[in-house]
């Protein structure tokens, strides 16, 4: 559950709120997100930052991790992350460079990687040596790619066997997300 970046300024932020409250502490409910900020689409930056804080502010009170939305603004995030130390934030569909990845897993970051990345095996492979596997997740996101064609890719990047990067995506589901078996 959460506000989009591009929807940021739709919504009245105290209604929107007390309805996540309501739904977040469903047992169900094992995550705020996507919520984040976008330099190419939606409202001004500061409103996105205004929108992401109050729900950030939540998560930490509900102990949910975040996924993040992130278009051209990881320093802005990288500044933020700096008032929420301890919450588990995952970085959604990353496309960054691998330099930009290690800035963002020094600060406790977990990146996702989707599909747009099967365009790019060298971009791919450059980002599967820098991403350790506990902090990596995968993700289809709304393409028609099947999520087996992203495990398949990742595990010609990494060395990993396919059976090995399923079994540690799970296990970084389960402790990312409180979920047990």
């Amino acid at each position: 559950m959460g506000i989009h970046p591009w929807d940021a300024a739709e919504s009245t932020l105290s209604e929107a709120l007390a309805r996540m409250e309501g739904v977040c502490s469903d047992p169900h409910c094992i995550a705020i997100g996507e919520v984040g900020l976008d330099r190419l689409r939606g409202p001004a930056l500061a409103e996105q930052e205004r929108v992401l804080r109050a729900q950030l502010d939540l998560a930490q009170v509900q102990d949910l991790p975040v996924i993040l939305h992130d278009v051209r603004s990881t320093s802005d995030l990288l500044r933020i992350r700096k008032d929420y130390p301890r919450q588990q934030w995952i970085l959604h569909g990353f496309r960054g460079t691998p330099e930009l990845a290690e800035q963002c897993l020094g600060k406790g970051f977990h990146i996702s990687l989707g599909p747009g990345l099967l365009k790019s095996a060298q971009r791919g492979a450059s980002l599967g040596a820098v991403i350790p596997p506990d902090r990596l997740f995968l993700e289809s996101d709304d393409s028609d790619r099947d999520i087996r064609e992203m495990y398949d890719a990742v595990a010609s990047w990494t060395g990993m066997q396919v059976s090995a990067l399923l079994a540690q995506i799970e296990d970084n589901f389960h402790k990312v997300f409180g979920v047990q078996s």
